[in-house]
């Protein structure tokens, strides 16, 4: 079984036999095993034989599958929805907690409409997508952000002056409120934007340039950063 979909803010994939690298992203991550239990590493601890667990954004980590199927999850952080599963389910150090394992796949209408996390999890999650920065001078810059990945190099510096700071208090500030630096997180967004092109049935070429990679490599590298596979081994035909 493989199976890919992405919405604003949510995305999920179904496949087998899955084994990383060591990656991290800024995305909060559920996974669950659909057959057969996984591990999963961090610096500083081993997860073994376990059947659904969380990950908090910007946790390096490393996923060793078996030849069986498992779900992903991935929320942005901003999202409503991912805040209240981190605050229902506080986590210290090494940032990862196990969940109960789950019955079997859920439909992607329930992935996207949180009804499967609100079941899944029992608690009440809110089943509207909301996103909300805790300051509106990043929002708007966010905002701009998303509106321009496809328009060539988004600067620092520009980006500053767009809400009246130095360069330097803006980077600060960006990387205090949303855990991380401006250039990684347009990265972050630049590949969402490709693989939500990917999710269309559009080519890799295609997919990378309209979110405003150099190249095809480009973004195979930072895919392979973030989620410690190349793209090409999980979208296949």
């Amino acid at each position: 079984m493989k199976k890919f979909g992405m919405v604003q803010g949510i995305a999920y994939y179904i496949g087998s036999d899955i084994q990383t690298a060591e990656h991290a992203h800024h995305a909060l991550e559920l996974v669950f095993a659909l057959d057969k239990p996984f591990n999963l590493t961090t610096k500083e601890k081993t997860f073994k034989n376990v059947y659904g667990i969380i990950v908090k954004p910007n946790i390096a980590h490393r996923f060793i599958g078996r030849k069986s199927d498992y779900l992903f999850i991935f929320l942005e952080p901003e999202l409503l929805q991912a805040r209240q599963i981190l605050d229902h389910f506080p986590m210290s150090s090494p940032g990862v907690r196990e969940l109960p394992p789950i019955d079997g796949p859920p439909g992607e209408r329930e992935i996207f409409n949180f009804n499967f996390l609100k079941s899944t999890l029992g608690i009440p999650v809110n089943t509207t997508p909301a996103k909300k920065i805790d300051d509106p001078r990043l929002e708007k810059i966010t905002a701009f952000i998303t509106d321009n990945l496809g328009a060539g190099k988004i600067k620092s510096g520009e980006l500053a002056a767009r809400i009246h700071l130095s360069e330097s208090r803006f980077l600060h500030l960006f990387k205090e409120k949303l855990n991380l630096p401006v250039r990684k997180y347009i990265l972050w967004l630049r590949l969402q934007k490709a693989l939500m092109f990917i999710s269309r049935g559009a080519d890799f070429t295609e997919s990378t340039h309209k979110a405003g990679f150099s190249d095809s490599a480009h973004f195979s590298r930072t895919f392979f950063k973030m989620f410690g596979v190349t793209p090409s081994s999980l979208f296949k035909r």
